[in-house]
C-alpha cells in the first residue's frame, strides 16, 4: 500500500507532463490537396504539347533535315525544357507528400527563372535579327510582342506564386497560369493547328480555361486569382498582337535588332 501510495503522484506527473509537452506533441501532418490529380495531368498534358510542338525543330532534329542549331538556341531550349520537367516533377512531389522537397525545389527553381527571361529575350531578338520567322506569322516584327510580352508576364506571375508562396490555393494556381503563359511558341508548332492563328488560339484558350471550369466543377464557384489570372493571360495575347501592329511597336524593334 506505501509503495502504492508513493508512485501515484509520479505516474500522474509523468503523465501530465506527457500530454503537456510541446517537444511529445503530435506533429502537424500537412495534407496535399485533393485537387493533385488536376494539376499533375496538367502538367503532364503540358510537357507533352510542347515535346510535340518542339519535336520536329528540336528534340528530333537529329532526325529531320536543317541547318544546326546554334549554341543560343540549345541554351533556350535546355532552359526551356527543364522548367517544364520540373514544374512536372514538382506537382508529382505534392501528390506523393514531398511537400517539403517540393517548397525547397520551388526556392532554387527562381535562378532557373532568371536565366530563362534573358535568353528567352535574346533568342527572340536574334531570330528576328536572323529574319527567322514564326510559323502563321505574317509580320515577324509585330509578331516579336508575343515571345517578349511572354517574358514579361511569366516573372510577374512567378513573383505572385512565390509571394503567395504559404496561400496554397493561390501558388499553385499562380505557377500553373505561369507555365501556361509559355506556351505560344509550341503550340503554334502543332502539326495539328498548322500554325493557324485561331486554330492556335482555341486550344490555349483551352488550356487557360481548364483550371477555372474545374474550379466550378469540383468547388461550385470560381476562384477568384485563377479566374483573374487566366482571364488576363487570355487577353494579353490579342493585346500584344495589337501592340506589334503599331508603328511606334516596329520604331522599337528596329532599335533592338540594330
Amino acid at each position: 500500500m506505501v509503495g502504492k501510495t508513493l508512485q501515484e503522484p509520479t505516474v500522474r506527473a509523468s503523465v501530465s507532463q506527457t500530454m503537456s509537452s510541446p517537444s511529445l506533441a503530435p506533429a502537424r501532418v500537412i495534407i496535399p490537396s485533393r485537387d493533385w490529380p488536376f494539376y499533375a495531368g496538367m502538367s503532364v498534358v503540358i510537357s507533352l504539347l510542347v515535346f510535340a510542338g518542339f519535336a520536329r525543330t528540336y528534340y528530333l532534329k537529329i532526325y529531320t533535315s536543317g541547318s544546326p542549331l546554334s549554341p543560343l538556341v540549345h541554351l533556350h531550349g535546355i532552359l526551356f525544357t527543364s522548367w517544364i520537367l520540373l514544374f512536372v516533377l514538382q506537382t508529382m512531389l505534392v501528390a506523393g507528400h514531398r511537400v517539403n522537397t517540393h517548397r525547397r525545389l520551388g526556392l532554387a527553381l527562381l535562378p532557373l527563372a532568371a536565366a530563362m527571361i534573358v535568353v528567352g529575350v535574346l533568342t527572340s531578338i536574334t531570330g528576328l535579327r536572323l529574319g527567322h520567322n514564326a510559323v502563321g506569322a505574317p509580320d515577324p516584327v509585330a509578331f516579336l510582342a508575343v515571345p517578349l510580352g511572354e517574358m514579361v508576364i511569366f516573372p510577374i506571375l512567378i513573383a505572385f506564386g512565390v509571394y503567395y508562396r504559404q496561400r496554397k490555393e493561390a501558388h499553385k494556381r499562380l505557377m500553373l497560369l505561369a507555365t501556361l503563359s509559355l506556351l505560344t511558341a509550341p503550340l503554334g508548332r502543332l502539326p495539328i493547328v498548322g500554325g493557324l492563328p485561331p486554330a492556335v488560339a482555341l486550344v490555349y484558350a483551352a488550356l487557360v480555361l481548364a483550371g477555372p471550369i474545374y474550379d466550378r466543377i469540383a468547388y461550385g464557384r470560381f476562384n477568384r486569382v485563377y479566374l483573374a489570372g487566366a482571364m488576363a493571360l487570355w487577353v494579353s495575347v490579342p493585346v500584344r498582337l495589337a501592340i506589334g501592329a503599331t508603328q511606334v511597336w516596329h520604331d522599337f524593334a528596329a532599335w533592338l535588332i540594330s
